[in-house]
């Protein structure tokens, strides 16, 4: 259940809060609340605020809307529909919530071992067998180049599964380092993504620590220069045009 208590509703929602547990919440033993059982879901507590909207000092519906829909998925495990009472899941990123905060530091450092554990080599079969399923059928879906997007956290089998496929990866130097001159050859070298900011902002947001450190990954040669001129982009691109890379994109916002 939602981990629900009067001082959490407090620093929610200020002073309104009690207006709001009134028409949401059942007071149970121990100062613990719980949702009512008309109004336990995403859609249950949305339809409600539609049709009756209600606001607090100084805060919108909206606004109480989200309050209320965090409070509902403060949670740190989730119950397994066919066997409720017996199987549970770890949400994810469950160290986000009051519901962990509020738990002692042994059953804190369980918990995370348990949402690392899950999220991570429990589900390396399924991960690797549902990824090759579904990428072979986008391979014959399309006679377009697919590219895997393999920054970030990843599972583990994603490097084996894109090269036994020969999907090629994603190689920008902000997210991957290392020199261009060592990418693969099944790859796409880039120097931004549509969600990164361009390669001069980026370039310019960093410190000197981290203008150095990408600075000599591109072998650039002397101090690296504060600021995102001509030349330092012609430098990157250039570094990233020479890579072994089957394909290079730079887009438009970066020349």
């Amino acid at each position: 259940r939602p981990y629900v208590r009067a001082h959490l509703l407090e620093r929610r929602l200020g002073k309104g809060w009690e207006t709001v547990a009134r028409r949401f919440l059942e007071q149970g033993q121990h100062g613990v609340y719980s949702f009512r059982p008309s109004l336990d879901s995403e859609a249950a507590v949305r339809d409600s605020m539609e049709r009756d909207p209600l606001t607090v000092e100084g805060m919108t519906k909206e606004k109480v809307l989200e309050v209320l829909l965090l409070m509902l998925n403060d949670r740190c495990l989730l119950r397994d529909d066919k066997a409720p009472d017996d199987r549970f899941y770890p949400r994810v990123r469950l160290w986000q919530t009051d519901s962990y905060a509020q738990l002692g530091q042994d059953w804190q450092v369980k918990l995370k071992e348990l949402h690392d554990s899950y999220f991570s080599w429990k589900q390396e079969g399924l991960f690797e067998a549902t990824a090759r399923d579904r990428l072979k059928i986008l391979q014959t879906s399309s006679n377009m180049l697919l590219v895997g997007e393999d920054l970030g956290p990843s599972p583990a089998c994603l490097p084996k599964v894109l090269a036994d496929l020969s999907i090629a990866g994603l190689r920008i130097p902000r997210v991957t380092g290392g020199p261009p001159r060592a990418y693969p050859y099944l790859s796409v070298a880039a120097s931004s993504s549509h969600d990164m900011a361009t390669h001069a902002a980026w370039w310019e947001s960093l410190d000197t620590e981290g203008r150095t450190k990408i600075w000599n990954d591109m072998e650039g040669g002397g101090a690296a220069p504060e600021e995102c001129t001509a030349e330092v982009a012609r430098h990157f691109i250039f570094k990233l045009l020479s890579s072994p890379s089957m394909l290079a994109l730079i887009p438009i916002q970066d020349l």
